[in-house]
């Protein structure tokens, strides 16, 4: 963002904001945050912070009031989580956690999660459930993401280009973003648009992770 301001200064005028959605309650890096400051890295940008505390309900009831929809990612990652979450569970025996009352009552029986089964509790996550965490709308190639959170990515048409320029980058420099796990891998575990789980592959290669 600093290269395209610096690029696009004229343009941006004489003093530019940039409105940031970062929050107190998303980590212990974030919670010192100010609401307003000069930009430490570029000093003629005032960065401003309109929901730095409030909590992440909040933000997506107010989003909803607003009659927008929140960006389509939150609730791809959510499903991705939940199915891998169920899979832990009948396969391995790993309990998911659990959010609220009955959230997985009955479904150690289902072998797959269906759209009709995930569609209503991901909604239930996202305006009913007080609760940190769970997906957040990072960077398409973001480091700090899991395996699963970054095959999710993959699945989407839009951000197909940018792994393929990851794929040359690494290709040419000999360094993964996942350490022993080139982007051409994770990629080719992106499951098929017609399946309800997370491949095998993906969840192999989830648990080689350091």
């Amino acid at each position: 963002m600093n290269l395209w301001a610096d690029e696009n200064r004229s343009w941006l005028g004489e003093r530019p904001l940039v409105v940031i959605g970062e929050r107190w309650s998303e980590s212990t890096s974030r919670a010192g945050l100010p609401e307003v400051r000069r930009r430490p890295t570029r000093a003629y940008l005032t960065e401003f912070r309109p929901v730095l505390a409030l909590r992440r309900i909040e933000v997506f009831r107010i989003i909803r009031e607003a009659g927008l929809s929140l960006h389509y990612c939150y609730a791809l990652q959510w499903k991705r989580l939940l199915q891998e979450d169920h899979r832990k569970w009948r396969i391995e025996g790993i309990v998911p956690r659990i959010s609220y009352e009955g959230q997985w009552d009955g479904l150690d029986q289902v072998e797959l999660l269906s759209d009709a089964i995930l569609d209503p509790m991901i909604e239930r996550l996202m305006y009913e459930v007080d609760e940190e965490g769970g997906p957040r709308m990072s960077c398409v190639l973001c480091v700090f993401k899991s395996i699963i959170a970054l095959a999710t990515s993959a699945s989407v048409k839009s951000a197909r280009r940018h792994f393929d320029r990851a794929e040359g980058i690494e290709a040419t420099s000999g360094h993964y973003i996942k350490k022993n796990h080139p982007i051409k891998d994770i990629v080719a575990c992106v499951p098929d648009q017609a399946d309800t789980q997370p491949s095998a592959r993906i969840v192999s290669l989830e648990g080689k992770v350091p």
